[in-house]
Order: structure tokens, then sequence, then C-alpha cells
């Protein structure tokens, strides 16, 4: 009953694409099972469905007959989303282990892909917003299933994502959770209704939720992180920060023992295994990085590599489907450091920051303008969710996170067309307009 019920949605909002002509509709229905994965709940046909893939097909088969919908964001930040997408091509023509990192460039090229057609038609304030509501609704509702199952179990095990999706593990999940809080959090002062802000206030606890029950403590920092950041933007600071105390103290009481075990891991790194594993992965990524100047390519922890370039080859040991295998690099930079090189991480690095300097300057611009005041919600919105990818990443072996790089390319939609001025015109419903 779900595939039939599942497919018969995916079907009908893609006929509405192709009745409507438009390719910003068949560009949310990609993104609503690439993220949510609504068929990996099903248990028949529509499981191993190609949904994902034939949306993107309609969206294409859409854009060559409604071309005129394509503008080019011509910001710093579409240059270096493109220059990065080249070089991992480079470095994967120069990998290590080239039949490896093939496959996994591929996935990244088909994602990049889609981003890239999402910066060209996204153009307009309500495209913006629904892209961004889109996606906080998408795997908001993950959250909500973990955080429900987190409260009924009594937090005794892990919140998960869907199965066989890039959000499957705990990290990945938790990650993405921590992400949209602050969009949730500066996305209720945009929305016209008053009960829509409530059910994305509640959405936000719902991901807090789900975060802290992954037993992620990447989650977890970020969440503090992006947690002090709301607080600073926040017109009632004090009362804000009473409900924080509040919600500290109850989670303080009900949280079982093992998570806290879990996180005590956090000052006790010295003794803790994985903590150590970390240091032995980026000591590796250094080395990686200063032996090739284009690093290993993606693919380059190997159990070879451990034993060539870690301090302890012994910590470099992970188990994977039954099998020892290399670990990950347990961060973000030290991910690109070893994967792209020292070339790769400044090019990164130069991306990350460009786009929070960007944001921060819509910002105020936005303040400027009496009609302003959506621009500087979703700008803070999106700053929050850079900061927490920045914390929770730098313990976590997710570098080209898709949600991260959707959100990237939103930042880029949104500065391109506040610096367009036509959004000081902007003030008709063009949602789905030709």
């Amino acid at each position: 009953m779900r595939d039939i019920i599942i497919v018969s949605i995916y079907a009908a909002a893609l006929g509405w694409a192709i009745y409507k002509k438009s390719p910003f509709i068949a560009l949310m229905v990609y993104f609503w099972i690439s993220f949510m994965n609504p068929h990996r709940y099903t248990w028949g046909f529509a499981y191993n469905l190609p949904l994902a893939m034939g949306a993107a097909a309609v969206t294409f088969l859409i854009l060559a007959i409604a071309y005129k919908q394509i503008k080019f964001p011509r910001t710093r930040e579409t240059y270096f989303f493109l220059a990065i997408w080249a070089f991992t091509l480079l470095t994967t023509i120069f990998s290590m282990y080239p039949e490896e990192a093939w496959p996994r460039w591929i996935i990244l090229a088909k994602s990049f892909l889609m981003i890239l057609v999402a910066m060209l038609i996204i153009n307009n304030k309500d495209r913006i917003i629904t892209f961004l509501l889109g996606v906080v609704f998408f795997i908001g509702l993950v959250g909500v299933k973990g955080a429900i199952f987190g409260v009924l179990t009594g937090g005794e095990y892990r919140v998960w994502g869907p199965p066989e999706s890039f959000i499957e593990d705990n990290n990945s999940v938790g990650l993405c959770m921590v992400m949209l809080v602050p969009l949730c959090l500066f996305l209720k002062d945009v929305v016209p209704k008053k009960w829509q802000s409530i059910v994305l206030f509640g959405i936000a606890g719902a991901l807090s939720v789900s975060a802290v029950l992954t037993y992620s403590r990447g989650a977890l920092l970020g969440l503090v992180a992006v947690s002090i950041y709301y607080w600073t933007f926040s017109r009632h600071k004090i009362r804000v920060a009473a409900v924080g105390i509040i919600v500290l103290i109850i989670a303080l009481q009900v949280l079982p023992q093992k998570w806290f075990n879990r996180m005590d891991t956090i000052e006790d790194y010295e003794e803790d295994r994985s903590a150590n594993m970390r240091l032995n992965s980026w000591t590796m990524s250094y080395y990686i990085a200063r032996k090739n100047i284009l690093g290993g390519g993606f693919a380059c922890f190997t159990l070879e590599n451990y034993d060539r370039f870690s301090p302890n080859p012994s910590l470099g040991r992970a188990h994977q489907d039954g099998q020892i295998v290399g670990s990950t690099a347990h961060s973000i930079y030290f991910q690109v450091l070893a994967t792209q090189g020292f070339g790769g991480l400044l090019l990164y690095l130069m991306a990350l920051f460009s786009m929070l300097f960007s944001l921060r300057r819509v910002d105020r611009i936005g303040q400027m303008v009496e009609s302003g005041h959506w621009v500087s919600s979703v700008s803070r919105g999106l700053i929050g969710s850079i900061i927490g990818f920045m914390v929770s990443g730098a313990f976590l072996s997710l570098a080209f996170f898709d949600l991260f790089w959707a959100l990237y390319g939103a930042g880029i939609c949104l500065k391109s067309f506040v610096f367009s001025g036509e959004w000081l015109q902007d003030n008709k419903k063009i949602l789905f307009d030709k």
C-alpha cells in the first residue's frame, strides 16, 4: 500500500510539473526523493525504483522546453563551486586508487549537477523560500519520526536515517538535524501564517531531540554551536536562555546512562580509542597530502596507506560488512586534505568562508531595506546551517555531504537575487510561472 501511495504522489507531482512546464516542481520532486527517501520506508516494488533519476530526467526535459527560465548566478561562490567540482575531477584522474575513486566521483558529479540546475532556476523570492522549506520538511519528517521513536524508547536506542540513503548512519542523520535547526528557527519568521511558524518551531525541537539521540558526539557539538548562534540573534535572550536551561535540566534527568558514557569520551579523549583513531587518521591525512601534491584522491583511506603513512596502523582498522577495512578521516577538513591535497583544502576553505562573508553582507542589506526582513532571516538561517556543518564536520567524514552543498547552492541563489536588485520590485507570486 505504501508503494502505491508514494509512486502515485511521485507520478502526480511530475505530471503537474510537465503540465505547468515548471522545472522547479520537478526539481523539488528530485530533492524530495533524494533527501527524504520515502521509498526506503516501503517493502515492495518501490523500494529499489530509480525515482531520483526519473525526477532528474523530467527536470532536464522541461528545461529543454522552458530554457528561458534559466539564469546563471554570476557570484564568486558559483565559481568556487565549479572550481571544486573540476578539482575533484583532476584529483580523481591522478588518484592513488582510480578504480575505487571513479565511482565515488560519479556519485558526487550527479549530486553537483542537480545542485547546479537548482542554482540556474531558483531565481526569485518564492522559489528560494519554497526550496528551503521543502528541504526542512523533507528531512524534518525524518527528524520528527526519530524524536518520537527516541521518546517512546527512553533514548535507549540510536536514531538512524532511512536505509540505503546518504543519511542512513547516525552521524550523517545527526549532521542533517543540526544543520536544519537554525533554518527552522529563522524561517519561522518568514512564513505568513502563525500556525506555520508554530510547526517550524516544533520541527526545530524534534530535530534537536533526534540530533541528541543519534549518540553522535559531532552532532552534539554542532547543536551547541547553532544554539549559541541563534541566541545571539534572538530578541528575547533571557526567555530563550531560560527555555534552554529548562530543556537541559530535563534532558539530564531522562537521558539513559549509556548516552552519558558515550558523550563522556569528548572530555576523556586521551583514553578513548575512537579519539585516538581520529588523531591517527588526521596525521595520516597530512602525510598523504605532503607526499602527493593532489592528495590521494577519493578512496585513499586504505589499510595500505595506514601502514605507510599513519603513526599507529592498528588504529586505522575498521569493521565493515564483516571485513576489516581502512578507517575514515573523521573530519571534513582532513578528509579534503588527504583526498584533494593542500590546494584542494585551500579551495574548500575559501568556498566556505566566502559563503559566510557573502551571507553576512546579504543580511546587512536586508536590514537596510524596509521589505528586507525575509532576506535577513533566510541569510541568518543559512549561516547557522553552515556553522553547524563546520563544527560538527570537524569530527565527521562528510566533506561532500549532499545537504550542505544544496544549502550552499541556495546561498548562491539568495545572493544573486538580492544583488540583482530585482527583489525590491518582486511583489508578485511567481513561484511556478513559466
